[in-house]
């Protein structure tokens, strides 16, 4: 199952803005291969313990859950496990007067808990005659990082690279790969020296 509005897919936020704030009156539940789609007005009246679309059968209180959410902030969870310690929890009005969980919070929690998975991330450094480049990655199965430099071929690198250059225009590109020998998106900096 997941959940839609005006045919589009929603995410975590989005789900509890419109189930808390606007009843889930514009919410479409897409269930299973089927796709079937159905509105909160299609489920039966909450008798008891469970509701239901059909086939699928749900605790009646199952999207009271999105009153609080927890982010873990790692997405390499089969090599890391869950990292617990920097997970933060979104709050707003909803959470006023609740002291259920005291964490650092998003900004933008509608739109800062979507890291960018499986890109490399790079830090620039000054040196004496370059520039000490870092690589960091939120890549599941992550393997190696590859880059290219002036359009040249890709060559594997660690996640530290002094990069020299003579004077001129230049451009570092960069990407993280996972086990499976999938590239990310590639991150570009260029540098007038």
């Amino acid at each position: 199952m997941f959940i839609e509005k005006d045919g589009l897919p929603l995410n975590a936020w989005e789900i509890r803005q419109e189930w808390f704030h606007r009843a889930g009156r514009d919410l479409v539940f897409v269930i299973g291969k089927e796709r079937r789609r159905y509105r909160k007005s299609d489920l039966p009246i909450f008798l008891g313990r469970f509701a239901g679309f059909g086939d699928l059968t749900v605790p009646a209180d199952e999207l009271d859950k999105y009153g609080f959410i927890g982010f873990i902030p790692n997405t390499d969870l089969m090599d890391s496990g869950l990292d617990y310690a920097r997970m933060f929890i979104v709050k707003d009005a909803l959470c006023d007067g609740t002291r259920w969980h005291v964490r650092a919070a998003p900004a933008n929690p509608a739109v800062d808990p979507y890291f960018p998975i499986h890109q490399a991330a790079v830090t620039l450094t000054p040196a004496e005659d370059n520039l000490a480049v870092r690589f960091q990655t939120l890549t599941p199965n992550f393997q190696s990082y590859e880059i290219r430099q002036d359009g040249g071929p890709w060559r594997p690198t660690g996640d530290r690279y002094d990069w020299r250059m003579d004077p001129g225009v230049h451009q570092l590109e960069a990407r993280a790969v996972n086990r499976f020998g999938v590239a990310g998106p590639i991150s570009t900096i260029v540098v007038n020296r």
